[in-house]
């Protein structure tokens, strides 16, 4: 029986994984939550744990009472505002959190561990799509952190053995993203709200959106290609390979929702969602179910009209 722990529980792309493989019966699934709250009780057939990554001491003391071969790593101080706002949390959780799992697993025979890393890594490039060998950039804490993580789990892959993949995601949306700093849920609480919308980016930008559905499909079948590989170490990118702009997305939207009279006004930010390649992800790991834009936009508006969000510009 595989035992898998999953952490950043309280997380909407930790809730879709852990949906998507409780229903498995050959597994055991341990999901590690920051602290308790109404989310952890919605995921069924779980095993609910609660520490702060950042306490080591907490953390050891947590991991030691039970056992796990394979770990998706997923807590993290998310979100460019947020953690521009907060560099020290964020470095704090992603840097020194993931170091304190990570030496946790040493004490551990782990059959895989996979990071949930970012497009934000990569260094802004005139060349598309962009390819796992591309050049980094930490440009913001969060990407700062994030290429720190990257390096870190490497170093432990290499000096303890442990079977990494470092999965690179694009824009994931969908359901539960509560993040006000992110894009769609600010978007759809302005169209829900029908407030005025304003968005800092160009209406020109391309994005690289990929319903956390369709994520939370490829991080698992991540976990079946240490089973028939030894000695891993990759790097993947994972997004939807179908790209738009802007203006399109929100206009999808919009449509989507069926409510009229919002205008949305654009800025003249130059920050993009960097396009990224999965050729190497296809080859090597597989297809994946795929979405299409306007049902998965339509599952998302759903649920944030059942649920109460709070606006904030992006």
């Amino acid at each position: 029986m595989r035992k898998i722990l999953l952490t950043g529980g309280s997380g909407f792309i930790a809730k879709e994984i852990a949906n998507f493989l409780s229903d498995k019966n050959d597994l055991k699934i341990y999901v590690l939550h920051r602290e308790e709250n109404s989310f952890t009780q919605r995921i069924k057939a779980c095993t609910n744990l609660y520490c702060d990554i950042r306490d080591h001491k907490s953390l050891n003391s947590t991991l030691e009472k039970i056992e796990f071969d394979y770990v998706i790593h997923l807590a993290a101080q998310s979100g460019n505002l947020k953690s521009n706002l907060s560099s020290k949390v964020t470095l704090e959780t992603n840097i020194q959190g993931t170091l304190n799992l990570l030496e946790a697993c040493t004490k551990k025979s782990i059959k895989g561990f996979i990071l949930a890393s970012s497009s934000i890594v990569y260094e802004l490039s005139e060349e598309k799509p962009i390819k796992e060998s591309f050049k980094l950039h930490g440009k913001n804490a969060y990407a700062i952190s994030k290429i720190s993580s990257e390096t870190i789990a490497k170093h432990y892959s290499e000096a303890y053995q442990i079977p990494l993949i470092i999965c690179r995601l694009g824009m994931v949306f969908g359901g539960g993203d509560n993040n006000m700093d992110r894009l769609v849920p600010y978007i759809i609480n302005c169209v829900i709200s029908k407030k005025e919308m304003y968005i800092r980016s160009s209406k020109e930008i391309i994005l690289d959106p990929i319903y956390v559905c369709e994520a939370a499909e490829g991080i698992v079948k991540m976990l079946s290609y240490f089973d028939n590989h030894e000695k891993v170490n990759e790097i993947f990118n994972l997004s939807s390979g179908n790209p738009i702009k802007m203006k399109d997305f929100v206009g999808k939207i919009l449509a989507t929702s069926g409510i009229k009279g919002i205008i949305p006004r654009y800025g003249d930010s130059s920050a993009t969602t960097q396009l990224l390649s999965i050729e190497k992800f296809k080859n090597k790991i597989g297809t994946l179910k795929g979405y299409v834009m306007d049902e998965a936009l339509k599952e998302t508006l759903s649920w944030y009209k059942q649920n109460t969000v709070k606006s904030k510009d992006v």
